[in-house]
């Protein structure tokens, strides 16, 4: 019975071969466009240029909806963009966008997590992140990570990673309506970022997973100091604190 409707897939199949083929490769096409359609047009960011001091001099944001403050990625020091690579996504020079170990990480883990409305760990590069900032919400479904992963795939085609990389450290979300890690580092420590020390950017690194969650001014801040050992003690084991210090 088994080997009977097997063997009728099979002659289904190869007699519409080529309609199969046609239909997957318009599909491949109408997904292409309109991936292609979404990540050509970069949101702008709502900016600023008037920055608020008080009178001691100390940075307290700027006039505007959001408390943004862009740098070019060139102007980062290197010991953020490795503390950030090694965090978030350490293969990000050599990935197409997405991780499949990372992704098939998270549907293993996912019937664990998606009854508790959580999503599961590790299954998001740098370029996923990003999207989701530009692009999408945070909703968990199994159709915004479709598209999610399709858009990063599109976006690491078109731009270069230096750029996708700048893009992210710019528009992440650090809480209190803070976006950026130049805006962030100015706001939490009244400091520009080369003048942070490895103990204030693995705070920084920390938040960049949940800006919400991990913020030092909400009542999670044991959450916060526990992400920043972790953080410290990684950076400390890769010997990016030793190259830097």
């Amino acid at each position: 019975m088994l080997k009977n409707i097997l063997k009728y897939i099979v002659n289904v199949i190869y007699k519409n071969i080529i309609y199969i083929f046609i239909v997957l490769c318009c599909s491949v096409l109408l997904v292409g466009y309109w991936s292609y359609g979404v990540v050509n047009n970069i949101p702008k960011q709502i900016t600023s240029n008037v920055e608020i001091y008080d009178c001691n001099n100390i940075y307290l944001g700027n006039i505007g909806n959001k408390n943004i403050e862009y740098i070019k990625i060139q102007n980062v020091p290197g010991k953020i963009i490795e503390s950030i690579l090694t965090i978030e996504d350490e293969g990000f020079y050599k990935n197409i966008g997405i991780s499949f170990w990372s992704i098939c990480r998270s549907i293993i883990y996912a019937p664990l997590y998606l009854f508790k409305r959580k999503v599961p760990p590790g299954g998001s590069t740098i370029t996923q992140q990003l999207m989701r900032l530009l692009y999408l919400s945070y909703n968990i479904s199994i159709f915004r990570k479709i598209k999610e992963i399709i858009l990063a795939i599109t976006f690491n085609l078109l731009y270069k990673k230096d750029k996708i990389l700048e893009l992210y450290i710019n528009n992440a979300y650090f809480g209190n309506n803070v976006y950026g890690i130049q805006c962030a580092s100015k706001t939490f420590f009244q400091k520009e970022l080369y003048d942070l020390d490895f103990n204030e950017i693995c705070t920084l690194v920390a938040m960049i997973k949940s800006g919400t969650t991990y913020s030092p001014y909400s009542n999670n801040i044991n959450l916060l100091l526990e992400r920043k050992k972790y953080i410290l003690n990684k950076l400390y084991n890769k010997n990016i604190i030793k190259i830097y210090e």
